[in-house]
């Protein structure tokens, strides 16, 4: 029933569609304008994603952004459609400026996790360090950042540092699944490493 109403809103938001009324019966005003059609944009964006139609969606949310470049959901919702065609310098981007402007815990683990793909280690470990100051010894955000630090060290190849992080977060934490897989995954580069 979404699909049909969707499309019936965005004839009606263009104006191709008009429904044809008795005289008597007054027109309704049908075309959404300001926020509301940013709103209902936004939502269609959001259904486009969900769908996999990241090209549509990207040529709206482009709209949408220069028309309110202040608006963090657009540039989330963009980061996103960069990141799945491939384009990760692009998503790397909006994800700085969401991280820049939101203070959100949730936009700085993206804008990390989007930092590692690229390589781009720094920024990273600038928002891990951060987790681990902020945390008290030994709690789980203080063991997640350890893990985290620890897995962008891995990726470097930089295997001494990231054991010695992997290490402490098992000695708080003996069944920390997640240090214990990279713990693992590091013992079996290293293996590989030293027998070839």
């Amino acid at each position: 029933m979404r699909g049909p109403l969707i499309v019936l809103l965005s004839l009606l938001l263009l104006g191709c569609v008009n429904p044809t009324r008795p005289d008597d019966v007054p027109a309704l005003d049908v075309r959404l304008q300001g926020e509301q059609q940013a709103a209902f944009l936004k939502d269609y964006a959001a259904l486009l994603l969900s769908r996999g139609d990241y090209d549509e969606a990207g040529r709206i949310l482009e709209t949408l952004r220069r028309s309110h470049p202040d608006d963090l959901e657009v540039t989330r919702q963009l980061a996103e459609v960069y990141e799945k065609n491939d384009q990760l310098e692009l998503a790397l981007l909006a994800w700085e400026r969401v991280h820049g402007r939101s203070g959100d815990r949730r936009d700085a683990a993206e804008y990390a996790r989007v930092a590692l793909l690229n390589e781009q280690f720094e920024p990273a470990e600038a928002v891990f360090q951060g987790w681990l100051d902020e945390a008290s010894p030994g709690s789980p955000d203080a063991l997640m950042a350890l893990n985290n630090l620890g897995y962008s060290r891995l990726l470097q190849g930089d295997y001494a540092q990231a054991e010695a992080y992997f290490e402490q977060v098992l000695a708080a934490d003996p069944l920390h699944t997640r240090a214990r897989a990279n713990l693992e995954w590091l013992r079996r580069l290293t293996f590989k490493h030293e027998s070839d």
